[in-house]
């Protein structure tokens, strides 16, 4: 069946040419990685999954992480180290912030350096809109990653990308919907015992796998959506490395249509639905999100974009007795987030989670919140509101950056020239500034949908844009503070 048709951000700045292709993007990345890291230059991490990571550097991954790099959404990097981002670049010399108690206001800007270091090409040669976060890989410096488009069938691509040369390169082309699926919107993980990077498509509904060395991609699983298996993944996999599975959601699907929660074994290809979410006894509804570990207490931690009170919920999964329960539900604006669709980033320092909505707050921009997992208490810190120059639409999960003790992220949109923004967030004082503003120049990306990837070569952050650049098909960024 077709994926879904795509939510659009409100006041989009897309050119028309691209509309065909517009599709919600998957959080959220972020998925973390039980038991691994991700944090900032020195993170650790596990799975080349989209994980996110924790503010300390430990992001909900795989127990044995190694070096990762990011917070938030981030793909964990084939060695260990995984995409999470130092900070943003701004253009401008004075940037919007809001202070804890959501007064706007502006503050010098920051020293940052951003440029644009790659623009997507399109069909048939090239992808085109990457709606996913980069992933690392340790043993050759490259970054690997997917489009929703393009490629030789205009139906996606994976592709590698040199941060020494800033070449890209298509690896693979998605051939048929029927044959490899098609349509990517989750980013890479990686598998430490094969060597094998594992995705899933939306259109087909597929896993498959990425032999690097080769750049072989083979189907290994095919959803059914229907007679209880999930269907139409929007969410990277997540690597848990004390069990060797992969852990994943599925938007829709499962007993009740509403989506699922599913374990995949690498070794035997084997799918097992592990959670079917039933909206109508009050459970959550249609996962985007990646799922977070919580080394506290040994669970894995994810949200829905629907249902509980019909907007959105947060849950807790414990993957040794299959058992999920919502622990959050969402009421929408004024004074709550609604619909959020990205993952959710553990602070280990104060055993708290962050997160972000796609909507709600006093503006109905989105918002920023915190959730103890103690008392699942949540409490919005920051609430986006694009009149006062700020960003709006949230689809990512933060990054932490150590060395300043704070968060980055992107929004989809709003900003200065309306084509989204990253922004640093300050978990001690819940101050947001803008740091960058998309679409600044001709040559700037806009729409960010994935979260950041850190390069620990060059101290570098890296992310993608789904829109815009050179030829309005996408691009891949840096970013330094």
């Amino acid at each position: 069946m077709r994926r879904p048709l795509p939510r659009q951000p409100r006041n989009s700045t897309f050119l028309s040419s691209i509309a065909a292709f517009l599709l919600f993007s998957c959080f959220s990345l972020s998925g973390c990685n039980k038991k691994s890291s991700s944090a900032t230059p020195s993170p650790s991490s596990s799975s080349g999954t989209v994980s996110a990571k924790a503010k300390d550097s430990t992001p909900g991954t795989a127990p044995a992480a190694t070096p990762s790099s990011s917070t938030t959404v981030s793909v964990n990097a084939k060695g260990g180290t995984s995409g999470t981002a130092l900070a943003a670049t701004s253009s401008s010399g004075m940037v919007s912030t809001k202070a804890k108690d959501g007064t706007p206001g502006t503050a010098p800007a920051a020293t940052f350096s951003y440029s644009s270091v790659y623009a997507f090409k399109g069909s048939p040669g090239d992808g085109l809109r990457p709606l996913a976060a980069l992933t690392y890989d340790s043993t050759n410096g490259m970054f690997y990653g997917t489009t929703y488009a393009g490629g030789e069938k205009n139906i996606g691509t994976i592709f590698k990308f040199d941060p020494k040369t800033n070449a890209e390169a298509v690896a693979y082309s998605f051939r048929s919907v029927s044959v490899d699926g098609a349509e990517p919107v989750a980013a890479l993980a990686y598998d430490p015992a094969n060597g094998m990077f594992y995705g899933t498509t939306g259109w087909g509904e597929t896993i498959f796998k990425l032999n690097p060395l080769t750049n072989a991609e083979t189907t290994v699983y095919s959803f059914k959506d229907g007679s209880g298996d999930g269907g139409y993944p929007k969410a990277a996999l997540t690597y848990d490395s004390t069990n060797g599975m992969f852990y994943g959601t599925t938007y829709r699907g499962g007993t009740d249509k509403n989506g699922t929660i599913f374990k995949f074994n690498p070794k035997t290809n084997a799918e097992t639905v592990v959670h079917s979410f039933e909206s109508t006894s009050g459970d959550g509804a249609n996962p985007e999100a990646a799922l977070t570990y919580n080394p506290a207490n040994g669970m894995f931690y994810g949200m829905t974009y629907g249902g509980g009170k019909g907007v959105g919920t947060i849950f807790e999964f414990n993957p040794l007795t299959n058992t999920e329960t919502m622990v959050y539900s969402f009421v929408g604006d004024p004074g709550d987030g609604s619909s959020p669709e990205a993952a959710l980033t553990y602070d280990s320092t104060n055993g708290m989670f962050y997160g972000t909505t796609y909507y709600g707050g006093a503006a109905n921009d989105g918002t920023i919140f915190k959730l103890n997992p103690k008392t699942n208490a949540l409490t919005v810190v920051h609430s986006f509101n694009r009149a006062s120059g700020d960003g709006g639409e949230p689809r990512t999960a933060m990054t932490y950056d150590s060395t300043k003790d704070m968060f980055y992220g992107t929004t989809s949109a709003h900003g200065a020239n309306g084509g989204g923004t990253i922004f640093e967030f300050n978990p001690q004082t819940n101050a947001e500034t803008v740091v960058h503003s998309f679409g600044t120049s001709s040559g700037d990306g806009t729409e960010p949908r994935a979260a950041f990837t850190y390069d620990p070569a060059n101290g570098m952050f890296y992310g993608t844009t789904s829109g815009s650049g050179a030829g309005s098909n996408g691009t891949i960024f840096k970013f330094k503070p």
